[in-house]
């Protein structure tokens, strides 16, 4: 909607009708289709926030600034009249009237005096109007007034016996007009009559306006009434006939005073406090609708109109005023000029003419019809570069000075020569007899010279905007170029010009902007001037000088003034907003001549209007929030409480912001950037849409930084609105907690259960090591056992040896021994002899052998015979002694020697051992033995 209000207002500045006055503040049109509401608005009234509200008949239309919100009627019937008061809204209807309060959520809420007070209405009254009295709330029908108390939240009734036309405030007294059309002052409660029918000439009273001297009365048929001690007269004005004719319905008065009337059949008039005329806008001035219902004037003095049919506003205090002239369109305008009390504006379908700061029709110049390029004063004469020639303009009078070739502009050398720029170079023109005359081409370079500037009386830059710029040389009767040479220094480009400001030589293209020098003979950047410029707000390289004081520049956006500095050579720079959309100028054809004191004449593609440098730096517009709207994912919508901070819910993790702005009189169209902190630091690109939306958010606190852009202003002091989407459930801190607990359990679970596994594989494993050790240690045993058994083996190896050995030696001693027994035996009858037999005998009976024999084979056979003692105890020792031969393996031929027995007593005595021991006659007595 805020893109449709700016075109609207764009086409509203630029569109011309047929007017009485010269100039005319901008007009807005607002038709009810634009803010979906009914045609008629009966009432108009602002708040502190600067929004307007419009009582309309479908109910209680709010504008913002930006978008338009209709609260219908609550009782379905026309809303007539709307005030606010101290923020709250008082609105009256059929049968009906009450108070707008403004919810935490920004959104209006209806609550009924009638109901709330139990306030009897009159059969079919209507509130048609509402004002306000120190604490009183006062409510007008045509029956009476309705007095709300808004301390005591009290209502009471003032009842005229002869009903009520109208009642107004004026000077903090309330006045009422009656049927009998007498004019009343409530003082004390009563009433006190302040003029009578017969003194107002029998008219209806609109309203009043009071002064020191006299009492201004404005009449819905008769048009201004004065009133000086009690002495009523009409007001002989010049306006009073068409006010009695067209009408008077509603009445204000704005700021400086100045007196808004609506009318019934011919729009609204602006009166100055005395009455005269200041303007006048109806239908010819752009109005959709001629029938005023209401006037309202807002605190930057801007006048809205409550329309038969929409709505309508005026900026009063706008910079810029349309000229609107009392005929046709006057084509495209490419320069404006104020010259001896006369106003002059060179077109493309001619130059026009009419006395200026008159309401006279502009007329055109005979002769100059066609294409006019510049103006231009010249030595107190005033020149026209047309299409078809050199002129001077006199008045209403042209004079041709040369016609065979067009021409753009014409720069003095002296007080009797000028050069002139035209279609196909450069030409002199010389002063005779107090006459300028032409004298001729300079030859020698036939290039179109739309921009030149003289260096000396010799010396000229000329610039091509397709070619570059070149330096000519002339010779000294001014006759032809001497020479011509292209200065490479400085980049041509579309619409570059090259003009002399305060005796600097300037040229500026869409490469920048550039100085010459006249030291080094070349064109040197200006980067400060320069870097104003980029690819988004370029236009124009077009530069105008306004009376070697200021050097004009145009951008997208803004106009540019730039001057020198006061105690230095630098140059300073001033913007104005007037955006290319809304002063619409013929690209590289841009104009602006001075007319007074901050006051300049801008030409346009189908008119001309008058900008006001003193008004154009306006206040900058306040950001607001209209509404903040949070969404979840299933659709659910909640309206937020502005007033608190905003707490959201886990599941209305998307919000919506609306905006509005606080002016309304602001050049050009707002553009919206953001970030929001938390989620990004990067800001927007600017965009026109006031409502900003984030989805899906995730927990945590976040604050939308918002700011606004008028042209190339941006507003200092973005708008911040902190908000915090609290945690889910399954996130809030008694969640967390349990998670903890939770993760805390399953980890001692796992951790237990991973204990137990890595235990049991631990016990495993050391069953496993124990057990591979146990084999280790067995086998270690078992080597060890094999060792020792090898040692063992080898000892009873070793003492079977020396047993079989000793065994052996004993045989050989007893075989020995028998053996000298047997060769002595023949001698035994000798003493001696016989001695050696017995000593020999008691040798082979010595049981001390058995002794050492049974002590070796111990050692090498350890408890053997301690065992066979245990399972045959019934064995003798000579018993053992055969078990031990025999576990030596010895046969009975062995054996006998040792027994000192024959071969076959050893059988008989193995025998007898075989029966001693009870062995099988199958089992092998020397395996028995061996096996033990």
């Amino acid at each position: 909607m805020k893109q449709i209000f700016y075109k609207i207002l764009a086409i509203s500045v630029l569109t011309f009708f047929c007017a009485h006055a010269q100039y005319y503040s901008p007009i807005q049109n607002i038709s009810s289709e634009l803010y979906n509401g009914g045609n008629q608005n009966w009432g108009l009234s602002q708040d502190s926030q600067d929004r307007i509200y419009a009582a309309n008949n479908f109910g209680l239309l709010e504008f913002n600034g930006i978008n338009w919100k209709l609260y219908p009627t609550p009782n379905n019937t026309i809303m007539r009249s709307v005030l606010v008061n101290s923020g709250t809204i008082y609105s009256g209807a059929y049968m009906d009237f009450g108070m707008w309060l403004r919810q935490t959520n920004g959104q209006l809420k209806y609550v009924s005096l009638t109901e709330s007070l139990d306030f009897d209405m009159i059969e079919d009254e209507q509130i048609w109007s509402i004002f306000s009295h120190k604490q009183y709330i006062v409510f007008q029908s045509l029956d009476r007034l309705i007095i709300y108390d808004q301390l005591k939240r009290e209502l009471k009734a003032f009842n005229p016996v002869s009903g009520i036309l109208k009642s107004f405030v004026e000077n903090d007294g309330i006045y009422y007009q009656d049927n009998n059309l007498n004019l009343y002052k409530i003082e004390n409660e009563q009433n006190q009559l302040f003029l009578s029918a017969s003194q107002l000439k029998g008219l209806q009273v609109v309203g009043i306006s009071q002064s020191n001297s006299e009492t201004l009365i404005v009449t819905r048929n008769g048009g201004l009434l004065s009133s000086k001690a009690n002495v009523v007269v009409p007001s002989f004005k010049q306006v009073n006939n068409d006010l009695s004719r067209d009408v008077v319905y509603c009445f204000d008065k704005d700021q400086n005073g100045q007196l808004i009337l609506g009318t019934v059949k011919n729009g609204v008039y602006i009166l100055a406090p005395n009455g005269d005329l200041v303007q006048h806008y109806s239908q010819e001035q752009g109005l959709q609708n001629k029938t005023v219902l209401s006037v309202f004037v807002d605190k930057t003095n801007n006048l809205w109109l409550g329309l038969d049919e929409g709505m309508a506003h005026i900026s009063l205090g706008a910079p810029i005023q349309l000229h609107q002239a009392n005929q046709s369109l006057v084509g495209t305008v490419y320069s404006t000029l104020v010259f001896e009390d006369y106003l002059y504006v060179g077109t493309n379908q001619g130059l026009y003419f009419k006395r200026n700061n008159t309401n006279d029709a502009l007329q055109p110049v005979p002769g100059l019809e066609g294409q006019v390029w510049s103006l231009s004063i010249i030595d107190k004469t005033l020149f026209c570069g047309h299409s078809i020639g050199a002129f001077t303009v006199n008045k209403e009078k042209a004079t041709p000075l040369h016609v065979k070739s067009g021409f753009w502009l014409f720069k003095p050398l002296d007080d009797t020569k000028m050069i002139a720029g035209a279609y196909n170079g450069l030409h002199l023109f010389v002063k005779q007899n107090n006459q300028w005359i032409y004298s001729n081409h300079i030859k020698n370079f036939s290039i179109s010279s739309r921009y030149f500037e003289l260096l000396d009386d010799k010396q000229a830059l000329v610039s091509h905007e397709y070619k570059g710029v070149y330096k000519l040389n002339f010779d000294n009767n001014l006759t032809s170029a001497m020479s011509v040479e292209n200065v490479l220094d400085v980049p041509n480009s579309l619409y570059a010009s090259m003009v002399k400001f305060l005796d600097e030589l300037c040229y500026f293209s869409k490469q920048g902007f550039f100085v010459f020098d006249n030291t080094l003979n070349k064109f040197k950047r200006n980067d400060i001037i320069s870097d104003l410029f980029d690819e988004k707000n370029f236009t124009s390289a077009k530069m105008v000088v306004d009376r070697n004081r200021y050097l004009w520049l145009f951008t997208r956006n803004n106009l540019i003034r730039i001057e020198k500095a006061a105690l230095s050579d630098e140059f300073q720079f001033s913007k104005f907003p007037l955006p290319y959309d809304i002063r619409k100028t013929n690209t590289g054809f841009e104009n602006i001549s001075y007319v007074q004191k901050d006051k300049y004449l801008i030409g346009a593609s189908n008119g001309f209007f008058l900008f006001d440098t003193s008004k154009a730096q306006r206040t900058s517009p306040t950001l607001q929030v209209e509404r903040v709207i949070a969404s979840s994912l299933n659709g659910k919508r909640l309206q937020l409480d502005l007033t608190a901070p905003i707490e959201l819910a886990a599941q209305y993790n998307s919000i919506t912001t609306d905006l509005f702005l606080t002016h309304y009189d602001l050049l050009g169209e707002p553009l919206f950037q953001y970030k929001l902190e938390g989620y990004s630091e990067n800001w927007s690109p600017w965009a026109p849409d006031p409502s900003i939306s984030f989805g899906n958010l995730r927990f945590g606190s976040y604050t939308l930084m918002v700011r606004v852009k008028i042209g190339d202003a941006v507003v200092e002091k973005p708008l911040e609105l902190p908000f915090k989407i609290k945690r889910p459930w399954y996130f809030s801190t008694v969640a967390l907690i349990c998670y903890a607990l939770l993760m805390f359990g399953f980890y001692q679970l796992v951790n237990i259960r991973y204990s137990s596994y890595y235990r049991k594989e631990q016990e495993k494993l050391i069953k496993e090591n124990k057990r591979k050790l146990d084999l280790m240690e067995l086998k270690k045993n078992e080597e060890i056992m094999r060792i020792k058994n090898e040692q063992l083996e080898e000892n009873i190896d070793q003492k079977n040896k020396e047993l079989a050995i000793s065994t052996m030696a004993m045989i050989k001693k007893n075989q020995f021994m028998n053996a000298l027994l047997h060769d002595l035996e023949p001698a035994a009858t000798q003493p001696t002899v016989s001695r050696v037999i017995r000593t020999i005998k008691r040798s082979l009976k010595n049981d001390d052998d058995w002794e050492f024999f049974e002590q070796a084979f111990n050692n090498a056979d350890k408890d053997f015979l301690d065992q066979l003692k245990q399972l045959h105890p019934k064995l003798t020792n000579h018993d053992l002694k055969l078990c031990a031969y025999l576990r030596l393996n010895l046969s009975s031929k062995e054996i006998a020697p040792l027994l000192n027995i024959s071969v076959k007593s050893v059988d008989i005595k193995r025998y007898r051992l075989r029966k001693k021991m009870d062995l099988d006659h199958n089992q092998n007595l020397t395996e028995y033995i061996l096996s033990l």
